[in-house]
């Protein structure tokens, strides 16, 4: 079973998707942003299957972005599982926020940005908000098996975000992308600081197509 929930967020891009899926365990991916709406959607949506918040065994997360990783506080009894970058966001240190307001102020200083417009730095930190405060039980990478669900093997999807993965079962044809493809919108393509702070920057535009031309081969 697959079961959709479609949640409201604060952001321009609209509502996103979580999907309930039941097979030896009883999973959520995805969990919408930390707000009162998404928490009343999410609730909404378990129970048009039978289900509360007190029976999912697993969260997992596609990727770290506030809209997809919020409410995972919500699921007491559940394993939150995920790429390991998620962690980076999750936990949110004071040594890792300084090393994302330098990055960010480098990248805005390299790309000609004028002086006045460096704030910008401080202003992308405001979605945190609304990001859990829990951090990964489990990680999860390139071709591992999905515990609990038989068939689906987990797929690294980088380019949007460098925590992206993809979830998909070879035999029935059915993929959970997270944000990899929306259906009336483009997705970005982000800059993100590299988990290796002494690494280049990632180069999210060539990884999203990469991972395009993954799923058209599929």
């Amino acid at each position: 079973m697959i079961h959709k929930i479609e949640i409201p967020t604060p952001f321009a891009v609209g509502d996103v998707n979580a999907f309930v899926v039941k097979g030896d365990a009883l999973s959520l991916v995805d969990a919408g942003p930390k707000t009162p709406e998404a928490y009343e959607a999410l609730k909404r949506g378990l129970k048009e299957v039978g289900y509360t918040i007190n029976d999912i065994e697993q969260v997992v997360l596609t990727h770290h972005h506030p809209d997809h990783a919020g409410w995972m506080d919500a699921f007491d009894n559940a394993e939150v599982i995920g790429h390991p970058y998620n962690d980076l966001w999750l936990k949110r240190d004071e040594s890792f926020m300084e090393y994302h307001d330098r990055f960010y102020l480098q990248c805005l200083k390299e790309e000609g940005v004028p002086e006045h417009y460096f704030n910008w730095v401080e202003k992308m930190k405001r979605p945190i908000r609304l990001m859990g405060d829990r951090t990964l039980d489990r990680i999860i990478g390139e071709g591992d098996e999905w515990d609990g669900h038989t068939g689906w093997i987990v797929m690294e999807t980088l380019g949007h975000a460098q925590s992206h993965i993809a979830l998909f079962n070879e035999k029935t044809g059915e993929m959970i992308g997270g944000d990899l493809v929306l259906e009336k919108v483009s997705s970005n393509p982000l800059i993100e600081p590299p988990a290796d702070r002494e690494a280049a920057r990632p180069k999210s535009l060539l990884q999203y197509n990469a991972s395009l031309t993954r799923l058209l081969d599929l």
